[in-house]
């Protein structure tokens, strides 16, 4: 009976968190979706250093922090309404991993395991594929295809089988 409390303490420790490299569908440990944004003017945050920037596209204007990493950066983007929620985080780089597996840089061919349906739109503005999946609709793969071209099919017309195994992951998104 003396071990039994610790025990359930440290399942529900390992089962019910998110370890400081994971991402979760929720976001990241120190970022979630719907919690507030790190405080303006921050200079390091969980022993990163960030720094604000303001993004503005098409009409819109959103704060957002930009943690530098050893291997790149992530970016916590605030709501469109500048409520001071987080709205979007973009990761680039693979010092974080979804699933305890896929990151940043890798292969398209690996998150062929993660989900067997995929959807595939075409970010024209960033030149990008992005992956989502009915099993984890928070999370989103940027792709770099080397030479894609959209060809004027619709969207929903890419196919997963079309695309080059070897395309590399240049960001995991979690909106």
């Amino acid at each position: 009976m003396k071990y039994l409390l610790p025990l359930l303490f440290c399942s529900t420790m390992y089962f019910g968190c998110v370890g400081p490299r994971e991402i979760s569908s929720k976001g990241l440990v120190y970022a979630k979706i719907g919690a507030e944004m790190p405080q303006k003017g921050a200079k390091r945050l969980k022993g990163h250093a960030v720094r604000d920037t303001l993004f503005d596209q098409d009409g819109y204007q959103w704060r957002a922090s930009v943690l530098k990493y050893k291997r790149g950066k992530v970016y916590i983007e605030e709501d469109f309404l500048g409520e001071g929620k987080v709205n979007r985080i973009r990761i680039e780089t693979p010092e974080l991993l979804f699933n305890k597996q896929y990151s940043v840089g890798m292969p398209l061919e690996s998150l062929k395991e993660l989900a067997e349906e995929w959807s595939v739109y075409y970010l024209e503005d960033y030149k990008l594929l992005d992956l989502t999946t009915a099993e984890f609709p928070e999370i989103h793969f940027l792709i770099h295809e080397e030479g894609y071209e959209p060809d004027g099919r619709a969207e929903q017309d890419i196919q997963l089988k079309d695309l080059t195994n070897t395309s590399k992951i240049v960001a995991i998104v979690v909106m």
